[in-house]
């Protein structure tokens, strides 16, 4: 009971200390890789694990570190892996650090690097026909082959 209380103190400390830096180590499998995608919600990063023979399951599930809520991973088939952290503030740096076979998700203070994706039109503004039109360039036309 007091150790379970001593592990939720240190980190909730770790958490809000902004030196902390949280590491996810992976250890997968020889010609495994893993790419992050890029991000679209600060607080979101995905990443693909792909030619990885057993199962990562056991990286992400029930673990926590410095910086990250939740964590999974799930398979896609023929060995592939999307995996989906979900950090606890904003302005998270995400790295990956490769040795060998084994890889390292540093996460730290630092600027998120998000995609700037514009804004989507709701439904109203598409049926209110206000946008501007404009016909698209024709396809250029084959040239009939001869002996047509």
């Amino acid at each position: 009971m007091i150790g379970f209380l001593l592990l939720t103190l240190c980190t909730a400390w770790a958490q809000e200390d902004p030196r902390a830096v949280g590491r996810v180590g992976l250890q997968l499998s020889e010609g495994a890789t893993v790419q992050l995608f890029p991000r679209v919600q600060p607080d979101v990063v995905e990443l693909i694990i792909t030619g990885q023979e057993g199962s990562v399951s056991e990286f992400f599930r029930g673990r926590s570190t410095a910086w990250t809520s939740e964590m999974a991973a799930y398979s896609i088939g023929d060995g592939s892996w999307l995996a989906r952290l979900y950090l606890s503030a904003d302005d998270l740096d995400v790295d990956l650090i490769q040795e060998g076979n084994e890889w390292t998700i540093q996460i730290e203070k630092g600027a998120a690097r998000v995609l700037d994706l514009p804004a989507a039109l709701g439904a109203a503004e598409l049926l209110a026909g206000d946008l501007e039109r404009s016909a698209a360039p024709r396809p250029p036309t084959p040239s009939p082959s001869p002996g047509w």
